[in-house]
Formats: structure tokens, C-alpha cells, sequence
């Protein structure tokens, strides 16, 4: 009997830990906050800089990070500085991925074939230490062109570090709040 008992002791245990969230990865229990916020002083703290997404913390809920090596085509996703000499008010892109028939692939909503959807932030300021104050759009470049879709945000967000992360409040990606007032932060890697 306690043999069959440890059998299926380790059966459950598999199954439970195989369908866990796989949100990103499932890398949670993450100590990241537990690590010191330190609210974002100015723009060129973080500007010309490249993040890499890193991970995602909803609401109450514990910060959940990709796993090193991580398959998810969230791994592809960044953050970045952008500039153009056509677009003075231009500032940041969020670029997100999907898988595709190629494997990992920006995304594409719909539009012309060979345009990506990016998130592009215009008109950027920090007003107060750890304060963004930005307007977020849908848009696409084409042939050194800015086309923008739809307004997704406009107002201010959390932005800073922690840990060797960039922490930014989400406004900008997929994940459907349940509550308007719920805190959601994106952790980018540099």
C-alpha cells in the first residue's frame, strides 16, 4: 500500500507542477520584491537603452519571470529608445511577439503584410521622480514612416528600478486587468 501511495504521491506531484500557469514561463516565487524600488530620476537613466522583457507581477500576485533560455516568444519582446528625425515627439517602442508560422514573429494585427505592430510612446516626460507622464499608441513603421492606429493609453505610469530590472506599470501589453485599479508592472532586463 505505501508503495502505490509514493506512486501516486509523485503522479500528482508531476501533473500539478506540469500544469501550473505557464504565463512566462513559470519561473514565480521571485524574491524581486523584496529588492529595493528605486523611482526613475530622469529620462537618461534609460534612454538609448534596450530592455529585454524579463517578466511580469499582476495585482498581489508574486513576480513571475522567463526561465534562462526561455522558448516563449516573450523573450523577444523589448523595450527601447527610439528617435526619428521625422517624429520629435517620439520616445519609446514596446515591441511584442507571437508565435507564427515561422516560429517567433512580431506582431501583425491585420495590417499590410511585412508591417508590425509596434507600442510607440509620444510625448514623454518624467513630471516627478518615478512619474511618466506619456501618450501610448498602436502604430507601424513603414519606409522611415510612423503610422499609428489607435490612442492605447494617455496619463501618467510608474517607472523605475528594481533589482537589475527596469520596472514599468503596464498599460502597454495584452494582459486584460480584472479590476481597473489593479497594479500591473513589466520587468525589462538591460
Amino acid at each position: 500500500m505505501g508503495k502505490y501511495l509514493s506512486l501516486i504521491v509523485f503522479i500528482l506531484s508531476v501533473l500539478f507542477s506540469t500544469s501550473c500557469s505557464k504565463s512566462d514561463d513559470g519561473k514565480g516565487g521571485s524574491d524581486i520584491e523584496s529588492k529595493e524600488y528605486i523611482k526613475l530620476k530622469s529620462l537618461d537613466e534609460i534612454r538609448g537603452g534596450h530592455f529585454r522583457y524579463a517578466g511580469i507581477k499582476m495585482g498581489d500576485r508574486k513576480a513571475t519571470f522567463l526561465v534562462e533560455n526561455s522558448k516563449s516568444c516573450r523573450a523577444h519582446e523589448y523595450f527601447s529608445t527610439i528617435s526619428s528625425e521625422f517624429y520629435p515627439n517620439l520616445d519609446f517602442v514596446y515591441q511584442q511577439f507571437e508565435e507564427g508560422p515561422l516560429g517567433c514573429e512580431k506582431i501583425n494585427s491585420g495590417g499590410a503584410v511585412g508591417y508590425h505592430d509596434s507600442i510607440v510612446f509620444l510625448e514623454s516626460s518624467l513630471i516627478e521622480e518615478g512619474k511618466l507622464l506619456t501618450t501610448i499608441l498602436n502604430g507601424y513603421f513603414a519606409i522611415g514612416r510612423l503610422y499609428t492606429s489607435s490612442r492605447v493609453y494617455k496619463g501618467f505610469l510608474e517607472i523605475g528600478f528594481q533589482g537589475d530590472y527596469l520596472r514599468i506599470e503596464d498599460r502597454m501589453s495584452n494582459y486584460q486587468r480584472k479590476d481597473e485599479n489593479e497594479k500591473v508592472y513589466l520587468y525589462f532586463k538591460r
